[in-house]
């Protein structure tokens, strides 16, 4: 068993250590002295791992004493957590266990895996599911509200929601929008063409049969209902701007600068939310090439992609209906928050990095391929994971980061920050360093740490949507040009400036991203490869870069003809490359 903390690999030691640092106010990690036999809570601890990340138990320190080890029977212990596990939850729970020495004493450690989403929400059999399924939060357990456990579960069951029979006919939709849809769909899937209207409009879910009647479904009324908010008023968007960071009033006793309840269909609030938005926003001054543009604080395609992502991503079970969509403007941030935690196999980190696109509102999704926006060519979604990724794009062509994103159980919230990397000030230390020279990533990573001080894998990883590795060697390269210097290790890595240094020590030759180095590049491999046999690692010896470099370089030159392997296997560890 590995401690895998953050995406870094710990030993025992460093568990330790990081424990007798800060204490056990860490999500990841439950530790009982576990003297006087198992902890009757460990259960509930069990089980709050597994509904949310999983974590780690480990069975035989004090966090009383320093996290010293206490003289307990591991054999005993570990038998009893495994039972504990396999006998007491529902669904039983599978995890890793092992007894560890540590410091002249056996502990137990266990990993406990986050649960499938088929299988949550995972529960104290003794206690039923209402009362007996756990969360963690911080570095306690706490009781899943129904809330929650109907978010677990929908992900157990394809939800459908928005194809609920809500109380509404097909009068009460608007006949122009309707056959725009029809007109649209039949024209983009052509296997509709030969369906009468209603018919078009019972498939793509738009129209339901009922106890032998024609109904709306709930997707249908929000696509094209004349007032969608008559029979379901909370499913709105709010807009509130704020006069200060916090929220808090300003001292002459105002609360708001401004406050609107956005109705309609969404296609509909999805405009007229651009618009408010729009409305209160501030204009800057950004300098492009030697000229100088205004332009708003947040560009409007990523407002529209933040508000169509939270409308069509919600959820809309009775349960959410009194829950709306809100947008929280605050002087620098704006915030999109939305009922419904990720759903399916979404992980947070991968959202502004790879097409994502699993959606809980199914029906609701595919009819809004087909809907435009109003007064617009365009419609609300192209349904294919990449709406994220285009708002990451645009926010840094405007010289902004890219959004945070946090999800929990029951929501999801989107804030971008209006702070400006790419500043006058920030522009013109980069002139003084020789931006010519950098790549995109590399200026961000500088621009980055001016701003903040610091930047870490991590950071670079969502500015610029690379993996790790190439994050890496972009501040690898940085730092050996003495514009960063590196500080703390593993996890705890930072990267800072060189503040006596302004221009490179070293020239930035190897900066990634420009396609003269790129050819260059590939030109070496070819030259290397017509004399000798080579393995994807000697080459990036050889040309002093990163393997994953070197292996995206063997896959292009692979691609056009120019290289082979001399294994059948691109991934055997013999794998040798020669050049055709």
């Amino acid at each position: 068993m590995k401690f895998i903390f953050d995406e870094e690999e710990l030993d025992l030691d460093q568990v330790v250590q990081l424990l007798r640092a800060l204490g056990t106010d860490l999500d990841w990690i439950e530790v009982k002295a576990a003297s006087q036999g198992m902890p009757k809570s460990i259960t509930e601890t069990i089980s709050a791992f597994a509904n949310t990340r999983g974590g780690y138990i480990l069975l035989g320190l004090d966090e009383a004493t320093g996290f010293a080890p206490v003289k307990a029977d591991a054999k005993a212990l570990a038998d009893s957590l495994v039972s504990r596990c396999q006998d007491h939850l529902e669904p039983p729970v599978q995890l890793e266990i092992e007894v560890r020495h540590f410091e002249g004493s056996a502990i137990v450690a266990a990993w406990i895996p986050p649960a499938s989403p088929m299988s949550r929400p995972v529960f104290v059999k003794a206690k039923g599911v209402q009362n007996g399924a756990f969360k963690r939060l911080h570095d306690g357990d706490h009781r899943l509200s129904p809330m929650e456990i109907h978010a677990l579960e929908q992900q157990a069951e394809r939800p459908d929601s928005d194809r609920a029979i809500v109380k509404a006919t097909i009068d009460d939709l608007d006949e122009t929008a309707l056959q725009g849809f029809l007109a649209r769909a039949r024209k983009n899937r052509h296997k509709l063409a030969q369906f009468p209207d209603d018919e078009v409009l019972r498939m793509t879910g738009v129209l339901v049969d009922h106890n032998g009647e024609t109904r709306v479904t709930l997707a249908g009324l929000l696509a094209f209902g004349r007032f969608p908010q008559r029979a379901y008023p909370q499913l709105s968007v709010t807009f509130v701007a704020w006069p200060t960071r916090t929220g808090e009033p300003l001292a002459d006793g105002t609360r708001f600068l401004d406050n609107v309840t956005i109705e309609g269909t969404v296609p509909e609030m999805i405009e007229e939310g651009v618009r408010v938005i729009r409305k209160n926003l501030t204009r800057r001054a950004v300098i492009q090439g030697t000229g100088r543009e205004d332009q708003l604080e947040y560009p409007e395609p990523a407002l529209r992609e933040a508000l169509a992502n939270a409308l069509m991503h919600r959820d809309y079970h009775a349960l959410a209906h009194g829950t709306q969509v809100q947008v929280n403007l605050y002087p620098d941030r704006i915030e999109v928050t939305n009922p419904g935690g990720l759903f399916g196999s979404v992980i947070d980190s991968d959202l502004f990095v790879h097409p994502v696109s699993s959606s809980r509102n199914q029906t609701l999704a595919k009819i809004l391929e087909d809907v435009p926006l109003p007064q617009r060519d365009e419609t609300v979604s192209e349904n294919r994971g990449s709406g994220l990724l285009a708002m990451a794009a645009g926010l840094r062509a405007a010289g902004l980061e890219v959004p945070e994103f946090e999800a929990t159980l029951t929501s999801c919230r989107l804030v971008i920050r209006n702070q400006q990397l790419f500043d006058q000030g920030t522009l013109s230390w980069l002139a003084q360093v020789g931006d010519a020279n950098l790549s995109d990533a590399q200026r961000l990573a500088l621009a980055h740490s001016r701003h903040y001080g610091r930047v870490s894998n991590r950071d670079l990883r969502k500015l610029c949507g690379l993996d790790a590795p190439a994050a890496l060697q972009v501040l690898s390269e940085l730092a050996n040009a003495g514009l960063l210097e590196k500080r703390g290790d593993r996890r705890w890595t930072t990267w800072h400036l060189v503040e006596s240094s302004v221009s490179p020590t070293q020239p930035l030759a190897s900066a990634p991203g420009t396609g003269l180095e790129r050819e260059s590049r590939r030109s070496k491999v070819v030259a290397l490869l017509q004399t000798q046999t080579l393995s994807a690692r000697e080459i990036a010896e050889k040309l002093d870069v990163g393997r994953q470099t070197a292996n995206g370089l063997l896959r292009e030159l692979r691609r056009d003809g120019l290289v082979e392997m001399t294994t059948a296997k691109s991934t055997s560890k013999n794998t040798r490359w020669r050049a055709v």
